[in-house]
């Protein structure tokens, strides 16, 4: 079962899903829900709207996260890397939902504004392959590693388009 199964067969998530997507749409005035369900996109279309990939991530973990606790999966503690520290002082109690999404898109908004675009880009591959290969990932970041043979790095947008067609 893909997420999307998940999205239209399960009541939870959905209302979840939905609950995040309604406080994003008063602050941005439109559904991020609806472009990550947008079925003429393809997988290797850019998502790459800094407002709409944070939305989006935390969304989705939320409501996978409600989804669990409503099926009494209850977490004995909450921690989180990267977007998901955000989504487990939600889930703690520390941080109001709303209060979140409103927190995330300025953080997004202010981030877009000053930053330079970038890229992030998976790699699946052992991670060996970034410190051996400098000529490759000289310009680039390290950004996680997830598992044995996939890491993700950081780069500027020029030079992620010259990556990736090396």
């Amino acid at each position: 079962m893909e997420w999307a199964d998940i999205y239209k067969h399960n009541e939870i998530f959905k209302k979840n899903m939905n609950q995040v997507d309604y406080e994003a749409i008063n602050l941005i005035g439109y559904s991020v829900k609806d472009i990550i369900y947008d079925a003429s996109k393809t997988l290797s279309e850019p998502f790459d709207s800094l407002v709409e990939t944070s939305i989006g991530i935390f969304m989705f973990e939320y409501a996978a996260a409600q989804m669990l606790i409503e099926a009494n999966v209850l977490p004995d503690i909450v921690l989180g890397s990267s977007m998901g520290e955000i989504v487990s002082l939600v889930i703690a109690g520390v941080l109001d939902m709303k209060e979140a999404v409103k927190l995330l898109i300025v953080q997004a908004q202010r981030i877009s504004g000053y930053a330079p675009r970038g890229s992030m880009i998976c790699i699946f591959a052992n991670e060996a392959i970034y410190k051996s290969r400098k000529d490759l990932f000289a310009q680039c970041e390290l950004v996680t590693v997830s598992h044995d043979l996939s890491f993700v790095v950081a780069a500027n947008q020029a030079y992620s388009k010259e990556l990736i067609n090396k």
